[in-house]
Parts: structure tokens; sequence; C-alpha cells
């Protein structure tokens, strides 16, 4: 049988999925709960549900696999906005059941988008990557500059040449 989990902190889904015998453990999944303009009820619980599904499974699942990391990024100075997406692959190696619940122990993937942190702790169970790294941090240095260059903007403004 597969694991059942429970993408909510409501008590009440928990003690309603207790009531009625079924196993299941409880991951947080923070989203963005504001509505949509023009959203009916309806379609904003509904999204909410399949946005805490699919951010409880991205938290998940990770355990010898290979997982897709998009970063976008924009620069606007009023006139033209220029932007790019960058795409990362991230290989894990497999995750026992103790190292995943001292790593969720650990409190660093609790605040993280994709549930680990690359630059911390994560990057233990990190067994390849194919992209950037620091896009997978948060943002993709290189694509950045490229994009504040467009602009007339030079990185390295605060370093003295030696």
């Amino acid at each position: 049988m597969n694991p059942l989990y429970l993408a909510s902190g409501s008590p009440r889904r928990r003690e309603l999925l207790t009531q009625i015998g079924v196993p299941f453990s409880a991951i947080s999944a923070d989203i963005d709960e504001t509505p949509l303009i023009d959203e009916s009820p309806a379609a904003y619980v509904e999204r909410l549900a399949r946005g805490k599904a699919e951010a409880g499974r991205a938290k998940l699942a990770l355990s010898d696999r290979e997982h897709e990391v998009l970063t976008a990024i924009a620069v606007l100075d009023g006139q033209r906005c220029e932007s790019r997406v960058v795409r990362s692959l991230v290989r894990f190696r497999s995750i026992s059941r103790q190292e995943a619940a001292a790593y969720w122990a650990s409190g660093e993937p609790q605040d993280k988008a994709g549930g680990y942190g690359i630059q911390g702790l994560g990057a233990v169970f990190v067994a390849g990557l194919n992209g950037s790294y620091s896009a997978v941090v948060g943002l993709p240095v290189c694509e950045t500059a490229e994009l504040l260059g467009h602009f007339g903007i030079p990185c390295w403004q605060n370093l003295t040449v030696r």
C-alpha cells in the first residue's frame, strides 16, 4: 500500500483521517493562499488543495530521482523588460527514511521552496547537478549578470583591482 501524506496544517483533517482509521504522515506545504481576481470560491479552494498537494509532493519523492528546478529572473527599467528562465536538473541519491526524518528534524527544509537546501545540509543527498548551482540556491548569477549588463549595470562595482 502506498503511504498517504496530508499536506495540510488542519488539525480537523488530522482528526477526521484518524477517526476513520486511515494512516498518514503530515507534511507542511506552504503556498500563497491569496485569492485570484474574479476567482470563484469553488475554484479558489480547489486551487489551494491542488497547490498544497503539489507542494507536498515536491517535498517527497526526491530519493533516487532526478528533478527539475526552474528559476526565473527579470530586469525592468521602465522602458523595457528582459527575462530568463533557467533550468537545472538535480539528481538525488537514495535516501533512507531515517535520513529524511533527521533532515526534516534539522529544520532546514521547512522554509525551502523545493523542500531542501543544496547550499546546506541537503547537499549530502545531491548525486549530480546539470545546470546552474546558483539557480538551485535561488538566483542564477551568470544569467543575472548577463541581464544586468544589457541594462548597463556592471558586476564587480565594489571590488578593487590589485
